[in-house]
């Protein structure tokens, strides 16, 4: 055996956290210099930044590695490295009794076990976190097939240590959770290398948001409008009996990036499940979690919006992995197990924080989602024992079929009355500029006649008779389309069309009124009314005016 073996660092550590720190202080701090009211802040200002480069500049020397600097020694006395964690720097291979290299590829640690002794307290420091017994030291600082030779030049050192070479099933060992995790996932890719259905649900997904955008719909930020039209989620349409959009809001999404995250999350996710549970199963997954997530909406966000999104399903193929590794976690390699359940689980309560402090986002379909997917993997049969998987396949996918058939449409008829009719106040809204245009229309049109009165080319007796044949019936269908659009339209739309629904009223009448002639010349019969229609007419006008200036602006 090699008398020492030395494990240099190549410096990745240090130097990703460097280009981390001065990437975020170039961010941060002109931001901080640039809001600066006073010289003394912005001297503050540097003063800190000064401080915080030394701090960090002291705390990366001390327990990041430079360039070609020893990590770790293997001796023949045993393991020696100025980066482990706690006052120890050194280990004897006699108070070794295993190690294990942990972590993930990226970033890999070597966590020693050590034996019972009387200078060790046996319990974690309360206020450094560490536990004297379990001292680590992370390398990810020297190349990946670096550390495996570290692994088996470890477990060599450690067998060496038993009386006469013998190797019992209590003998000292190195474990390489990583290389389990690793042949592990290799053995569940070989089993199923391309998951067909998992792309071709991205692909539909993909498919769904082109046709979207080549019907004018939009592509980074899509209309509600649009995408109500095209299979939008709602509870008002729902309730009318429009069943279908429950699954078809699945498959849409309001932009790019709303697309884009969502098939990242379901390929991370959804290309491991569909090896761990099998196409088949992964699709009942996927579709009834999508399902329960729109379900779940109809009582909340879409009862006053539009919902869309494949996310309530890709949180159900997340928690189906969640509860697949959680059971299954005492078989499985530990670095695979801890790698899905922290990665995932960290996605999952972000990405609901997110919701929950951000407006827009659809939270109860996440989580209608994340509980079905729960639920499901719970009942259905993962491929980790083939033969319980055979056996148990196609009577266990019935069950979750049957108990998805019953329960959603339940759920679904006990979602509350919609608060807002969408399809309706849509339709309202689209049909409010060919309204408008009728009613500019009917003002040009007497515009135009006054005109011809004024010119001589029409005498005041026919166009008094036109006023109440022609253009008070047209501004009646104009009265009469606003009042049928007004119930429909939303609070901020119908307070704007109130001012313009009462000059339309007051034209009307004003029109209709009946004439006597003085003098030759047509005069109201009803003065005084007509009086008070020109000023609510003139007062109307003035507040339509003014609500098409606020609505104009930003």
């Amino acid at each position: 055996m090699e008398h020492e073996i030395v494990y240099p660092s190549n410096g990745r550590a240090r130097r990703t956290v460097r280009v981390a720190l001065y990437g975020c202080l170039a961010v941060v701090l002109p931001l901080l210099l640039l809001g600066a009211r006073s010289g003394g802040a912005t001297a503050a200002g540097l003063a800190l930044g000064a401080l915080l480069v030394w701090c960090s500049e002291w705390l990366i020397r001390r327990h990041l590695p430079a360039r070609g600097e020893a990590l770790l020694r293997l001796t023949r006395r045993g393991v020696v490295s100025p980066y482990f964690f706690g006052p120890t720097k050194r280990f004897s291979w006699g108070e070794i009794e295993s190690a294990t290299i942990e972590g993930n590829q990226q970033t890999p640690f070597l966590r020693l076990q050590l034996r019972p002794g009387p200078n060790r307290p046996g319990k974690r420091s309360r206020w450094r976190g560490l536990d004297p017994d379990r001292p680590h030291v992370s390398l990810q600082s020297i190349p990946w097939g670096d550390v495996s030779h570290l692994f088996e030049a470890i477990d060599q050192h450690l067998r060496s240590t038993q009386p006469m070479g013998l190797d019992t099933p209590q003998a000292p060992r190195a474990r390489h959770e990583l290389r389990e995790a690793r042949d592990f996932q290799q053995r569940l890719q070989d089993g199923k290398p391309v998951p067909w259905a998992c792309a071709a649900l991205i692909a539909l997904n993909v498919l769904a948001w082109l046709a979207l955008g080549l019907r004018g719909g939009g592509w980074t930020d899509v209309a509600p409008a649009s995408l109500l039209a095209h299979g939008g989620n709602t509870t008002s349409s729902v309730q009318a009996g429009e069943w279908w959009r429950l699954l078809s809001a699945t498959f849409l999404h309001g932009g790019l990036m709303h697309l884009a995250l969502n098939m990242l999350g379901l390929w991370f996710a959804g290309s491991l499940l569909e090896r761990i549970f099998g196409s088949r199963q992964f699709l009942l997954i996927y579709l009834t979690s999508g399902l329960a997530g729109s379900v779940a909406s109809l009582h909340f966000a879409a009862q006053s919006h539009v919902s869309v999104g494949a996310s309530g399903a890709v949180f159900g193929v997340a928690g189906a992995l969640i509860a697949a590794v959680l059971q299954h976690r005492a078989t499985l390699p530990k670095a695979f197990s801890t790698q899905i359940l922290g990665g995932f689980s960290v996605y999952l309560a972000l990405s609901l924080v997110q919701g929950f402090a951000r407006p827009g986002i659809d939270n109860a379909a996440h989580l209608g989602g994340l509980v079905a997917g729960l639920l499901i993997a719970w009942v259905l049969p993962e491929r980790f024992d083939p033969q319980r998987y055979q056996a148990q396949r196609r009577s266990r996918m019935a069950l979750v079929a049957l108990a998805a058939a019953l329960v959603l449409p339940a759920a679904a008829h006990l979602a509350p009355p919609a608060a807002r009719n969408l399809a309706g106040e849509i339709a309202a809204i689209q049909a409010l500029p060919d309204v408008a245009r009728e009613y500019d229309a009917a003002m040009m049109a007497l515009k135009q006649e006054l005109t011809e009165v004024k010119a001589g080319r029409l005498r005041p007796l026919e166009a008094d008779e036109r006023s109440r044949t022609v253009h008070a019936p047209r501004m009646a269908r104009v009265v009469e389309r606003l009042e049928r659009l007004m119930p429909d339209l939303p609070a901020p739309a119908r307070e704007r069309m109130v001012p313009l629904l009462t000059l339309a009223r007051a034209m009307h009448e004003s029109l209709a009124m009946a004439s006597v002639v003085v003098n030759g010349v047509p005069v109201p019969a009803d003065e005084a009314r007509s009086r008070e229609l020109q000023a609510t007419m003139v007062r109307a006008a003035g507040e339509f005016k003014q609500q098409a200036e606020r609505a104009r602006q930003p």
